[in-house]
């Protein structure tokens, strides 16, 4: 029976994300009640998932399932053209089922681990999560006046679960992933908090953002696993430091 739901979970889960999302914007009123139905789902997954194997570590692989279900709903609630919020929500929808997916085979250790594969999966997701997560946050700060230290303590907490969870998935130790998740969140932040109180779009704090963490991901892992080398090093820097530019070139400054 636990085989069975968790195997239709994770086509189930992003459905409901999908149309939950929707039932909120036709239905405000019940906003709360439809996001503790879909994170209850989403924990229920992993929640049977340890009960079929009590063994393998689960937590982490749970906090960055409800991290990018809040970052998916947050960015929902910005978008205001209905064709896009459509694009947007089928998209999130999907790779969130290859999240989840992922996480099952990965956990059965099945034939199909190669083909879906959790540290692929989650990499990717994980610059998703930092930019709309970021980009939606900030807009709540500008045109919702919520606290900016509220805004930053929130995203401080969520980087430090997704490096952290980035981290461990690579097999480094827990108590390293811990500390240089710890550095890397904080660095973050100040690096937001400048971008912040600059004079442009969100979005481009959100991109600026989601790219140091790209570059500071990528070096901080091959430094742990001896395998940072300076051509390794220049490669990402001379690549985020284009990008960077593309960014400020062509962001609109008020």
């Amino acid at each position: 029976m636990i085989f069975l739901l968790v195997r239709f979970l994770p086509y189930f889960i992003p459905l409901t994300f999908f149309g939950l999302a929707k039932a909120t914007a036709y239905y405000p009123d019940y906003w709360l009640g439809f996001l503790v139905l879909g994170l209850a789902l989403t924990v229920a997954n992993f929640i049977l998932l340890k009960l079929k194997n009590r063994q393998k570590p689960i937590l982490g692989l749970m906090f960055f399932a409800v991290t990018y279900y809040l970052a998916g709903l947050a960015y929902f609630l910005v978008l205001e053209n209905p064709q896009i919020i459509n694009i947007f929500l089928v998209a999130w929808s999907l790779i969130f089922w290859l999240y989840l997916e992922a996480v099952f085979h990965e956990f059965y250790e099945t034939n199909r681990t190669h083909i879906i594969n959790l540290q692929n999966v989650s990499l990717y997701a994980n610059i998703l999560i930092i930019f709309f997560l970021t980009s939606s946050l900030i807009s709540f700060y500008i045109f919702l006046n919520w606290s900016e230290v509220g805004i930053l303590l929130m995203l401080g907490l969520s980087y430090l679960i997704i490096i952290n969870f980035a981290l461990t998935r690579q097999k480094i130790n827990r108590d390293e992933a811990w500390i240089y998740s710890s550095i890397l969140a904080l660095i973050l932040i100040e690096i937001l908090t400048a971008l912040m109180y600059l004079p442009t779009s969100f979005y481009v704090a959100a991109a600026v953002v989601s790219l140091i963490y790209y570059l500071l991901s990528a070096v901080t892992l091959a430094a742990l696993k001896n395998q940072l080398t300076s051509r390794f090093l220049w490669r990402y820097i001379i690549w985020c430091t284009v990008v960077a530019l593309a960014i400020f070139l062509t962001a609109a400054w008020t």
